[in-house]
């Protein structure tokens, strides 16, 4: 951050898109293994925004994209591992967006679907070509290439989410996540609840706690 705060003289925005998939039943899935992900998928952004908020802090002024997916929403079966870091990064960006807001910072999460990437081909994936969970994986039906958007498709939206005003925290970058927010009813205003649970309307307010507190 140093270095970009030298060549550049400001952030405006910080992209966490780094991410590993693992496929396979929970019970045959090495702990390390859990933990590789959890440290690529959800540390990796923590540590990355911990660094970054310094400066737009100072600058008051950024934006910070986490690129989640339709699993941390809808958990399949042997895609546990890969949604249980993407929910993690879920609750950090949210409780995030309300603690940066005075600084004029912004939060937001796009939960693309189905898109053509290198990551189900690096994929770390159990075997398990006999025992209990065989017919499990067996019949479980592989992700169709047909009709899955490209990883440009998805870059060109997420452009667009990092455009808009701000207003949503989440944002679904195709037809089949608008489907699941809404039947899901995930597009729901969830910051009055926030509010109401919390309190901190003052510092959601920009307020200073004498001014904002009863």
């Amino acid at each position: 951050m140093r270095t970009i705060e030298r060549e550049c003289g400001r952030l405006d925005v910080l992209i966490n898109n780094a991410g590993v998939n693992v496929i396979g039943p929970w019970e045959l899935i090495p702990t390390d293994v859990v933990r590789r992900a959890f440290e690529v998928n959800f540390f990796g952004a923590v540590e990355l925004t911990k660094a970054a908020l310094p400066l737009m802090r100072s600058q008051r002024d950024g934006h910070i994209l986490m690129v989640s997916s339709l699993s941390a929403l809808v958990a399949l079966p042997t895609g546990g591992v890969y949604a249980a870091s993407k929910s993690a990064l879920e609750a950090f960006a949210e409780s995030l967006s309300y603690e940066v807001r005075r600084w004029n910072i912004r939060v937001s999460i796009v939960n693309p679907g189905g898109y053509s990437t290198a990551l189900d081909v690096k994929s770390w994936r159990s075997s398990v070509p006999e025992g209990p969970y065989a017919p499990l994986t067996t019949s479980l039906r592989a992700p169709s290439a047909a009709g899955a958007g490209s990883a440009e498709e998805a870059a060109d939206r997420i452009i667009k989410v990092l455009s808009e005003p701000p207003g949503r925290l989440r944002h679904p970058l195709d037809d089949t996540g608008r489907r699941i927010f809404h039947e899901l009813r995930w597009d729901i205003d969830r910051e009055p609840i926030a509010r109401a649970a919390s309190g901190l309307g003052w510092w959601l307010n920009g307020a200073d706690a004498e001014d904002g507190q009863p």
